[in-house]
């Protein structure tokens, strides 16, 4: 059973994820990107040609979901599929050049958006809370990894 402190986290938590989803909607929307896509398009300019399996472990979604938002993304112009070289039977996915332009553009307005956000914070103050923030997301991986097995 979860103690008062557990819930009262959990909560402050699940309100925080959401207030900031809401938040990046609106920097995503002036891109004319979903936030989902957004993300995909984050995940494909960091690691250029990976898999659609590759993909999916990243945005903690199934390989179908990904698959649909590729090809809608493909049909935008911002992501291209081609044939793996080391395996002809896979794919492998990258920004086209107008992918990483929006992409650029978009992160660029949420990184503005992300230190208004945080400015009236003290930057001392703000160390502690990411130490303390990723020790949770490791405590929270883990627990999601069990969940898995």
């Amino acid at each position: 059973m979860a103690t008062q402190i557990e819930k009262n986290l959990h909560h402050t938590l699940n309100d925080l994820l959401l207030m900031h989803i809401a938040i990046d909607k609106f920097v995503m929307a002036r891109h004319g990107l979903r936030r989902v896509r957004f993300y995909i398009l984050r995940h494909l300019y960091e690691n250029p040609g990976i898999s659609i399996t590759r993909l999916s472990e990243l945005s903690f979604a199934d390989t179908a979901s990904i698959s649909r938002m590729i090809t809608g993304l493909e049909k935008k112009g911002l992501v291209q599929r081609e044939t793996s070289e080391e395996d002809r039977r896979l794919f492998v996915l990258s920004l086209t050049a107008t992918g990483k332009a929006k992409y650029e553009a978009a992160n660029a307005d949420l990184q503005a958006d992300i230190h208004q956000r945080f400015v009236n914070i003290a930057p001392d103050m703000l160390a502690d809370i990411l130490q303390k923030t990723q020790l949770l997301a490791e405590t929270i991986l883990q627990h999601l990894m069990d969940q898995q097995e």
